[in-house]
């Protein structure tokens, strides 16, 4: 049985307090279950609070001593990316511009006057599995594409040679972020799909700004909501931001079927106040409250449609 936990994003007080909540007490130094639950984690570690290091010491120790499971966010994608340089023109991954600092700040103040420290947790963050697929559940941090997820998966179907293919744990290799990190190929589409979600471009003379402030020509589709035919519609954002938008369809690009013989578990998208579910079998844990990450969970003990009562919030 497992308690799948959301987006954290340095927040440590919080991790605490809802491990707590849900009867985790330290032992053996680790973080761990009378009843032998454990804990799935969704990615998106850091970037945000001000306690990165103290997220993951908790995160890692209960990796090792078996009481947790973890998938890759796209914040632990950027900070490989930020560290890493492609090996035939030595320049970083991931651009050192000024907006790129302020989107990972906090963590590099913790990590960034030590190199050994960063390259340490950086390594630690290509452990991480891009999905975990269980018998009863699924996890993704943002999509679960399946046609991606064949295309890139060890020894799987598509064109790539295995060389070019994530590792045989589903975690990246120094080799496919560096392809990922370049626009047009089909590891950087990968990522994109199932670490951020999925985009589409906003109608012409259209933008908004995130919740960062930064302005944007392209949104976070809805992909679960097969009901959403429009682009205003499909777009995961308040009503008031798209009700003037024109009644343009939904490109078939952007449509994602997920195959509900099992629940998916994903993170990455903030919902004012509270998790939720977002079908019978897909459940969002990300979750924002007074512009500040606030985190969630779900008590998992082996059913095959969302519960309503099983989310678990702080507050």
């Amino acid at each position: 049985m497992y308690d799948i936990i959301g987006d954290i994003h340095g927040e440590f007080e919080q991790l605490s307090e809802i491990l707590r909540k849900l009867g985790y007490r330290n032992l053996c130094s680790a973080m761990s279950h009378n009843e032998g639950r454990k804990v799935i984690f969704l990615g998106d570690f850091i970037d945000g609070g001000s306690e990165n290091l103290a997220v993951i010491q908790t995160v890692r120790s209960m990796i090792e001593q078996k009481q947790a499971l973890a998938v890759m966010g796209n914040h632990e994608f950027n900070a490989i990316c930020w560290f890493l340089k492609d090996p035939a023109t030595g320049l970083h991954l991931r651009q050192h511009t000024e907006s790129k600092r302020r989107q990972h700040q906090t963590f590099l103040q913790e990590v960034e006057h030590d190199h050994n420290l960063h390259r340490e947790i950086v390594n630690w963050f290509k452990t991480l599995p891009l999905w975990i697929e269980l018998d009863g559940l699924r996890a993704i941090h943002a999509c679960w594409d399946q046609k991606i997820i064949d295309s890139v998966r060890f020894s799987g179907s598509g064109s790539l040679p295995d060389s070019e293919r994530l590792n045989q744990s589903d975690c990246l290799t120094d080799a496919f972020a560096v392809e990922a990190s370049e626009k047009g190929t089909v590891q950087h589409d990968a990522v994109e799909r199932l670490l951020k979600g999925v985009e589409a471009d906003l109608p012409p003379g259209f933008i908004f700004k995130d919740i960062n402030g930064i302005e944007r020509k392209k949104f976070r589709v809805r992909w679960w909501d097969q009901r959403a035919v429009l682009l205003r519609d499909a777009a995961f954002l308040r009503f008031e931001e798209t009700r003037n938008w024109p009644q343009l369809p939904l490109g078939e690009d952007a449509k994602v079927e997920y195959p509900a013989e099992r629940p998916l578990f994903i993170g990455h998208y903030k919902n004012p106040d509270r998790a939720e579910a977002f079908t019978k079998h897909i459940a969002c844990l990300d979750s924002r409250r007074s512009e500040k990450q606030w985190v969630s969970a779900y008590r998992w003990s082996g059913e095959k449609e969302i519960v309503e009562g099983n989310f678990v919030h702080l507050g």
